[in-house]
């Protein structure tokens, strides 16, 4: 019966911005992917699930068919999850969020997030490459300075910077945004480059003389951009910066 109800709760909890209702939605998933899933890249999508009560964003593997979440701990299930889906997957974007440095027009920014509500609590969707995988999570509103995850032994990781799902319409795209010249991973490789004006030692090494909170954010950028010219169906030759800030500008 408890298990009814809150399968109920979470059916009738599931909600996004009225705006975007028809274009976001919610499938059962049952180790399928549907073919209109959103793919937010690097091989995962976008899972909801009840934990504990609370209707938390995770990751879904498509390989293991496992909806991975975390709210006090790390939880995995197979059964009551949901998946992203929409009719226009192109109008979703991931924005850089340094939660140390928030943006001063953060309440603009948010009116695109993608947003859940449960509970009366409000959450956004979080994606971070940690431990060396992408993972998606949770973070918080209204403060939004934290992304949740998990690190290898199941318990709960907190990252100043991540990227949130954002979901653009004519109606709430963003001007004047301090990113939209160029990525914030070109950014973070072009101050390495600049600071040092060639690397020394190897990449690998470089990357491992960096502080702990920035490993994961270069890997981030150097995975993103792998990503964007395998996508392309190019060599790395025939892709230059200038390309890579058109293709990963945020609209």
């Amino acid at each position: 019966m408890l298990r009814f109800i809150l399968l109920l709760v979470f059916l009738l909890t599931v909600r996004c911005e009225n705006e975007y209702e028809r274009d976001i939605y919610w499938r059962h998933f049952n180790k399928v992917i549907p073919e209109d899933a959103v793919d937010v890249g690097f091989g995962v999508y976008v899972g909801i699930s009840l934990l504990d009560g609370y209707m938390i964003p995770g990751t879904i593997n498509p390989e293991s068919g496992k909806f991975e979440g975390v709210l006090s701990r790390k939880h995995e299930k197979t059964d009551e999850v949901k998946i992203l889906c929409s009719k226009n997957p192109l109008r979703f974007k991931w924005l850089y969020i340094n939660g140390t440095d928030l943006p001063p027009n953060l309440p603009i920014l948010s009116k695109r997030f993608v947003k859940l509500d449960s509970n009366s609590r409000t959450y956004y969707v979080g994606r971070a490459f940690h431990e060396n995988q992408w993972r998606i999570g949770t973070v918080y509103s209204p403060a939004m300075k934290i992304f949740y995850t998990w690190n290898n032994d199941r318990t709960v990781r907190q990252l100043n910077h991540y990227e949130i799902l954002t979901y653009i319409t004519p109606d709430n795209m963003v001007y004047n945004n301090p990113q939209q010249d160029v990525s914030s991973d070109l950014k973070t490789i072009k101050e390495l480059l600049n600071k040092n004006n060639y690397f020394i030692l190897s990449v690998a090494a470089e990357i491992d003389l960096l502080p702990e909170p920035s490993k994961d954010l270069v890997k981030s950028a150097i995975w993103r951009i792998i990503y964007t010219v395998k996508r392309a169906k190019v060599t790395n030759s025939e892709i230059s910066l200038s390309n890579l800030t058109k293709q990963l500008r945020i609209e």
